[in-house]
């Protein structure tokens, strides 16, 4: 049966950096990969099919390589990841046996430094409130 390992953000890591780079290798069980099925869908999002990046996830250090009879996979996303939010990682592949592999796994995006919002009154608003400094 195959498998993935090496995830990279992790299974339930938490403050991850918004530019993070995603990574994960499927692991061969000495059945075969069948290259044509593999799939990796990022928050609902084909990012990956037949070992060809879709539009959106061919970022400048995107790769795939060829570790023995392993296929490791770098997705950089071309537009940061969504903050605050979970992302589903969903890896799809098939043995040359014709055994299918489904799984994912979830992590969540944060930036790696606090963001300052700026939330003054426009021209002409009423505040309604005590002002602190």
């Amino acid at each position: 049966m195959l498998s993935i390992a090496g995830q990279s953000p992790s299974e339930g890591e938490k403050l991850v950096d918004l530019d993070s780079l995603i990574e994960l290798t499927i692991v061969d069980d000495g059945s075969g990969i069948d290259t044509s099925s593999v799939a990796v869908t990022i928050s609902g999002k084909l990012a990956v099919d037949q070992l060809e990046f879709k539009d959106g996830f061919d970022g400048a250090f995107s790769d795939i390589l060829f570790d023995g009879e392993n296929i490791e996979i770098v997705i950089h996303p071309e537009v940061q990841l969504k903050i605050g939010t979970a992302i589903k990682v969903q890896v799809q592949a098939q043995d040359l046996d014709g055994k299918y592999f489904n799984t994912s796994y979830i992590f969540n995006a944060t930036p790696a430094e606090p963001m300052l919002e700026l939330s003054s009154p426009k021209s002409g608003d009423i505040l309604k409130s005590e002002q602190v400094l």
